[in-house]
């Protein structure tokens, strides 16, 4: 799923408090309308209103358990541009425009009670930024 907006708060190149990479995202009108969509289905993520707006922030945890393998290492969130070149810096500035890539899973509670659904950061790519390497 891909949600566009402005970023603010990406913490892409080093984990947050949390062990995850994160980044709030101020989405656009039609973005709100899939990150509604998805909070009916279930996700816990929450929208907030701030000074500058209604934000919401995906994150992508740097390691998993998992019942068959135990802890996992996750990769990093790509960042890339608009050419779809990956970027040297994991750097966003605050109000920079943004795709973000989003990964959704569920499946049964662990509490045994019901199933869940959420999402997860995967991809973000910033509009207007440009890379020192060159196109091939």
């Amino acid at each position: 799923m891909l949600i566009k907006g402005t970023a603010k708060y990406a913490k892409l190149g080093n984990l947050d408090q949390w062990g995850k990479w994160s980044c709030a995202i101020y989405p656009d009108q039609e973005s709100m309308v899939k990150i509604h969509k998805l909070i009916s289905e279930g996700v816990k993520n929450k929208i907030r209103k701030d000074d500058d707006g209604y934000v919401i922030t995906f994150s992508r945890p740097a390691k998993i358990k998992t019942k068959s393998k135990g802890e996992v290492d996750m990769a990093p969130v790509i960042v890339e541009n608009d050419e779809g070149i990956l970027l040297d810096t994991k750097f966003i500035e605050d109000g920079a425009e943004v795709t973000m890539k989003l990964e959704t899973y569920g499946g049964k509670s662990p509490t045994g009670f019901g199933n869940y659904k959420a999402a997860r950061l995967l991809a973000i790519r910033v509009h207007g930024m440009k890379s020192a390497r060159p196109i091939l």
